[in-house]
């Protein structure tokens, strides 16, 4: 073996032990070709085919009766068809249509995105002051964490501060995933 996962040519089982190429017989024939005597020889296959009736078509292909080509209107050499047509071009949505949709459905998002930008903070806000004034979340922060409550049940200093810093995190939370699904 010259390398890892690979064998020499040597070491493979021959049988006989002979190289079977080198022994393999050589002709010396040389073929000739001829073009002008190739093309001698489809001519005088054609002209003998003819001669025995072969490249003549069998009567049930030849038409009996020729009215369909003798009623044909555009068989008339100078043959104008009648300008009936109709006009496949104006079948379709125009250049002007399609830009006009996209000019619609683009003021349409815009309109939205106007919404969104112009109303969403304050939304948000108006929304995150609502759950914060709720009793049941002024209880829930009393229970979680009591020493923001002066002994009357009214918030202290720091529990206005963290409470403050609670909602405007909301605000800002709610704010950019009010952005992140505008886009």
């Amino acid at each position: 073996m010259s390398s890892i996962g690979t064998t020499d040519i040597n070491s493979l089982p021959n049988p006989g032990g002979q190289d079977l190429l080198r022994n393999a017989p050589q002709s010396n024939q040389k073929y000739e070709y001829d073009p002008n005597k190739e093309i001698n020889n489809v001519v005088s296959d054609v002209q003998q085919a003819s001669r025995s009736g072969l490249l003549e078509l069998p009567t049930k292909d030849i038409p009996i009766t020729t009215n369909h080509v003798v009623q044909d209107k555009e068989i008339v050499p100078n043959y104008i068809p009648d300008a009936s047509t109709e006009d496949y071009i104006k079948q379709h949505q125009s250049l002007y249509d399609i830009q006009t949709n996209v000019n619609v459905n683009a003021k349409n998002q815009d309109s939205i995105d106007y919404i969104i930008d112009e109303f969403g903070l304050p939304i948000v806000i108006s929304i995150v002051y609502f759950i914060f004034q709720s009793t049941k979340t002024k209880n829930y922060i009393y229970k979680i964490i009591p020493s923001f409550h002066g002994s009357d049940s009214t918030p202290t200093t720091r529990g206005y501060m963290v409470i403050s810093a609670f909602f405007g995190l909301s605000v800002y939370i709610l704010n950019k995933t009010l952005y992140k699904f505008k886009m």
